[in-house]
């Protein structure tokens, strides 16, 4: 009977402090700003410039973790596009892997026609080929999980393609 006390005890010990571990809820982002097709008709475009693309970050005991499998797009840089990611990323060039994705509210559909995305080979790379000249995000993440907890998390970058030129882009954290 003592035996099944202790247990019992363990139980509602380890209940109360479970039940003070904060969980995150998702921000809910209201998207107001108007949403200029013309403008995001850029990423259609065709052009003699190139954007080579190549994410990776380094985890805390210094290893690498490259994008690879994962989705890079490439979003033209319209009013829309700047302050949507302004509101996703609130500011910072990175979202952890364990911040939950925020709910967008207003969200307009035709704003996902306007994008282009590839998958990353082996090494986290990718080309976006035919680029027109103009200002582009790529955007794409670089998650690795390290027991239960995800790491890594969603990144963007701002690039420029003049000249019909061949743009790099390394993003790295």
């Amino acid at each position: 009977m003592p035996h099944i006390r202790s247990l019992l005890l363990m139980a509602v010990i380890f209940s109360a402090i479970a039940s003070c571990v904060p969980t995150q809820k998702p921000r809910t982002i209201a998207l107001n700003g108007p949403f200029d097709v013309e403008a995001a008709e850029l990423i259609n475009a065709k052009g003699d410039g190139s954007i080579k693309v190549q994410a990776f970050m380094r985890q805390n005991g210094g290893g690498i973790i490259t994008a690879a499998g994962r989705k890079i797009s490439l979003l033209p840089y319209t009013d829309y596009t700047n302050y949507r990611i302004a509101e996703i990323y609130a500011g910072r060039p990175f979202i952890p892997a364990d911040e939950p994705q925020p709910i967008i509210e207003n969200d307009p559909q035709e704003y996902y026609i306007f994008t282009r995305t590839q998958t990353a080979d082996a090494s986290g790379s990718t080309t976006f080929k035919n680029v027109a000249d103009g200002k582009y995000f790529i955007v794409t993440s670089v998650v690795w999980k390290v027991g239960k907890f995800y790491e890594g998390g969603s990144v963007n970058e701002r690039v420029t393609v003049k000249d019909g030129e061949a743009a790099e882009v390394i993003i790295a954290r």
